[in-house]
């Protein structure tokens, strides 16, 4: 028995390092598995890292050229504004001078018209008295 229970525990020592040599043999495998996963997360990250360095810089730069549009079309608008109170002030010194000009015509033509009714008044009166005056004569001779 003591034989076999040699063999039997030289058989099972076999097995452990066996055992022992196929777990080592796994955590390698495992340990190099997990060292190449890492390196490619390590790459992953350092790309995605880049992607996020540049689209950063994208965006900075796109900010940068709204701005820049911005200031440019808030000049632009301003300069516009600006041309237009010009060009508001001229229309309505224009048109107060118009309507000065409109004011005197108006005045001239009232004062014209004031001036041709009294000489046809006179007229008239004149001619009445003429009238008056052929009567008599008339009445005098008849």
């Amino acid at each position: 028995m003591a034989t076999v229970e040699m063999t039997v525990q030289s058989e099972l020592r076999a097995q452990n390092l066996q055992l022992q040599a196929t777990i080592n043999e796994l955590r390698h495998a495992l340990e190099a598995g997990a060292a190449r996963t890492q390196g490619e997360v390590q790459r992953a990250q350092a790309a995605m890292a880049q992607d996020v360095a540049s689209l950063k810089e994208t965006i900075v730069a796109l900010r940068g050229t709204l701005d820049q549009q911005a200031v440019a079309a808030e000049a632009a608008l301003q300069a516009l504004r600006a041309a237009n109170a010009t060009e508001v002030g001229q229309l309505r010194a224009t048109i107060d001078a118009l309507r000065v000009q409109l004011e005197a015509a108006h005045a001239d033509a009232a004062q014209a018209l004031r001036s041709q009714e009294s000489l046809a008044h006179r007229d008239e009166e004149n001619l009445k008295e003429q009238i008056r005056l052929l009567r008599a004569h008339l009445e005098k001779q008849a």
